[in-house]
């Protein structure tokens, strides 16, 4: 009889408090297949490889609407030309580092997303 692989999937989500009534989900998911005996360990790799991901995107949303000192409140607010352009150089910090995790993936994972 012909062991079947089992598919495992694991994500993690959690919500930022931006400030002003305003809030950001940022999720992840994993999936792949593993025997039966390694379900634990590829599980924890999966859920781990997730957690890192939202933490990253939520240090990078942190950092870059981080007050940046002056009054109450930090920085009187920027025009928005200048803070999107904050905002894509921060990404790419993260996507920097994304690509540095990508290859420490576990072999056989055949699925993920945030």
């Amino acid at each position: 009889m012909e062991k079947k692989p089992i598919e495992i999937a694991r994500s993690f989500s959690t919500k930022v408090n931006l400030g002003n009534y305003e809030n950001v989900d940022i999720f992840c998911s994993a999936k792949t297949e593993a025997d039966k005996k390694d379900f634990v360990k590829v599980s924890q790799e999966l859920y781990d490889l997730c957690r890192s991901e939202v933490e990253k995107d939520k240090f990078s949303l942190q950092s870059s609407r981080a007050p940046k000192g002056g009054g109450l409140f930090g920085e009187e607010k920027k025009n928005k030309s200048v803070r999107a352009a904050e905002i894509k150089e921060n990404n790419f910090e993260a996507n920097d580092h994304l690509q540095s995790d990508l290859e420490d993936i576990p072999e056989g994972i055949t699925d993920f997303g945030q």
